[in-house]
């Protein structure tokens, strides 16, 4: 076998080697970018879960206490032999317009957290394998000329 075949299967060798480890990275690196990208997208719909369960309880326990204030001033209107309308009525009036009040930010608190949940998922590019491998092929070519170059000087 003559130098140039030397050579030559020197730079076949490390060029296919070079193309197959950049290839194999690239196939590599997009799976396990995908497998986190899945991870996150999990995460983030069991934190939407918890806040919609949170912002549902919230709501509740303000319509709770809304109801829980509307049967006080009706008992003490009653106890007081006062009918329903007046300062009773004005103050549910009040405490309405408060329960709503508290439910709108109850509301727009969900939407904010839920924002935040799925606004701060990292970007997935994935790599061409393809583009990588003939990149790596010629990385591979280079390093297979130099090593011959080498031993044709040793020699």
């Amino acid at each position: 076998m003559g130098a140039t075949a030397v050579i030559l299967a020197s730079a076949a060798v490390t060029t296919g080697l070079g193309a197959f480890s950049s290839f194999q990275q690239a196939k590599d690196q997009n799976e396990f970018a995908e497998a986190q990208a899945l991870a996150q997208r999990r995460a983030q719909e069991a934190n939407a879960l918890q806040v919609h369960d949170q912002a549902s309880i919230e709501k509740q326990k303000a319509i709770n206490r809304h109801e829980q204030l509307v049967g006080r001033i009706r008992v003490r209107q009653t106890a007081a032999g006062v009918g329903i309308g007046g300062i009773g009525a004005a103050l549910i009036r009040q405490a309405d317009f408060d329960t709503s009040a508290n439910i709108q930010i109850i509301e727009q608190n969900r939407e904010n957290r839920l924002e935040a949940i799925f606004s701060g998922g990292q970007s997935f590019r994935p790599q061409n394998p393809i583009q990588n491998a003939l990149l790596g092929g010629l990385s591979g070519l280079q390093t297979g000329l130099n090593l011959s170059s080498a031993i044709r000087d040793l020699n």
